[in-house]
């Protein structure tokens, strides 16, 4: 009673199945709900549940990655999006720890959720191609010749590094007060 209180209190999904697309799930802890929208039961009663959740573009890395680790005799550890079922996506970590029967190849594992870990990582390199992008732009103006090449090696490393379909500088001339545009990228095209 102590043990099971444990498992359904801490904060990380406990299995015990067989591996592969349609492995069978011995057990799953309750936190699997708040995880995935999905019942212990029901993990239980589809043995397909867990592959049909499991992201498209990350199943073929994460069945070679079972399979390589399970074939050396070591223990799975997996990190890939499940689906919920209101379809939002979860980054998970996924780590067998103990293979129970090796002839069945029965493993004991936790699932935990690594969502904000992912995004944060995924905001950080955004930052720093934001970062790489800004240097870039850095160099341009150190390398530029003429004005006109300036700005036109400044618009291309802009348009470059964020990928833009549209880029436009702006000049603004204030003896004449009309605004000029020097470097126009638009619609995916060069506007001279």
């Amino acid at each position: 009673a102590r043990y099971k209180d444990l498992v359904e209190k801490i904060p990380l999904v406990i299995y015990m199945c067989e591996p592969g697309v349609d492995g069978r799930w011995h057990y799953v802890s309750p936190q699997i709900f708040d995880l995935t929208g999905y019942t212990p039961q029901e993990w239980m009663d589809d043995p397909t549940l867990w592959y049909s959740r499991v992201h498209p573009d990350d199943r073929g890395q994460v069945l070679e990655s079972e399979e390589l680790a399970l074939a050396e005799g070591r223990m799975p550890k997996l990190e890939y999006r499940l689906i919920a079922r209101d379809g939002k996506m979860r980054w998970v970590d996924d780590r067998g720890i103990l293979l129970v029967n090796a002839d069945q190849q029965i493993v004991q594992g936790f699932i935990f959720d690594v969502t904000s870990r992912k995004l944060a990582e995924e905001q950080l390199t955004k930052r720093l191609a934001e970062l790489q992008a800004v240097h870039g732009v850095g160099e341009t103006l150190i390398r530029s010749g003429t004005l006109y090449k300036l700005f036109f090696d400044t618009g291309e490393q802009i348009r470059l590094a964020f990928n833009a379909n549209n880029v436009l500088i702006a000049i603004h001339d204030p003896a004449t007060n009309l605004i000029h545009f020097p470097y126009m990228y638009e619609n995916g095209e060069r506007v001279i």
